[in-house]
């Protein structure tokens, strides 16, 4: 009952979707998470926390870096396959991703990209919290508003009047 509960409550959280990826023995691997959040600005640094069921868990661990890609409001497309176990095949199928063999993927449309070095990471119940500290930014203003999930949907943000 409690955890249903919190669940419930939590959905009243806006959260700011981003893909989460990083390359393990040349390979990508990805997942959307909505708990992203900066942590230090001196250094720049990023904790994610992150389902240890989740394939890229174990990636992140191993890999010792991810990049958060924080996706722009007309996004959904991008980040369906990283929401669903199902559809893990297609998660960097299309063109809008940069992989090399040495970063990990990088969206092109995203509002910004940040490439993190794991630095600690934090075992707790289901999740790990990885510190990442930011070694390279993509930034791109120009592109519009961050997608949100709350009370279990994607959404749009927009500024309120001036009252």
């Amino acid at each position: 009952m409690l955890i249903h509960q919190f669940k419930d409550a939590m959905s009243h959280v806006a959260g700011t979707v981003a893909v989460l990826t990083t390359l393990h023995s040349g390979r990508p691997f990805g997942l959307a998470a909505t708990s992203v959040t900066s942590v230090s600005v001196d250094p720049p640094t990023l904790l994610v926390c992150v389902s240890k069921t989740a394939s890229a868990h174990d990636r992140i661990a191993l890999s010792g870096r991810f990049a958060a890609n924080i996706l722009r409001h007309d996004d959904v497309a991008q980040v369906l396959p990283f929401a669903s176990h199902d559809a893990a095949a297609e998660r960097f199928a299309s063109a809008d991703w940069e992989i090399d063999s040495l970063h990990p993927p990088i969206l092109k449309t995203a509002l910004a990209s940040l490439t993190c070095d794991v630095r600690k990471h934090v075992d707790y119940h289901s999740h790990t919290v990885f510190f990442g500290e930011v070694t390279q930014i993509a930034l791109k203003h120009e592109l519009g508003s961050p997608l949100l999930y709350v009370r279990r949907q994607y959404a749009a943000c927009r500024e309120l009047e001036s009252i």
